[in-house]
């Protein structure tokens, strides 16, 4: 068995930021190739973009919040924001992709994502 691709045309970084003690606000800043682009959530073309938990933690997204998307699509830069539940120091996530082209579409592949949850000054429950 082959483990899942990611994407040549498509990159992502997590930022994962405590509000509270048990809650953190993700933001998975999402860059696409110029002349490539991905479907947006609810299009009917295509396998749409899409954020899970990498993990059997038990945690889920909440509020997952993607830019509205022209056409169904979406390309260049854009942020992914969500909330999550979670007492955890670090968070992994997996943004689920398919890039295309105007000729072609790569395999749908997954990017799998990790960062250090950051404390902002003032937020309870920080060490």
């Amino acid at each position: 068995m082959t483990s899942p691709r990611g994407s040549d045309h498509v990159q992502a970084t997590l930022r994962a930021v405590r509000t509270a003690p048990a809650r953190v606000r993700v933001t998975v800043d999402v860059s696409v190739d110029p002349g490539w682009h991905v479907y947006g959530p609810g299009s009917s073309e295509g396998k749409p973009v899409a954020l899970t938990v990498d993990g059997e933690r038990g945690h889920e997204l909440e509020k997952v919040r993607f830019p509205q998307a022209a056409d169904g699509l979406l390309s260049g830069r854009f942020e992914v924001e969500a909330e999550l539940s979670t007492t955890d120091p670090d968070v992994a996530l997996i943004l689920a992709v398919q890039a295309c082209n105007k000729v072609i579409c790569e395999a749908p592949g997954s990017l799998r994502l990790r960062a250090a949850v950051k404390a902002p000054d003032g937020v309870p429950g920080q060490e």
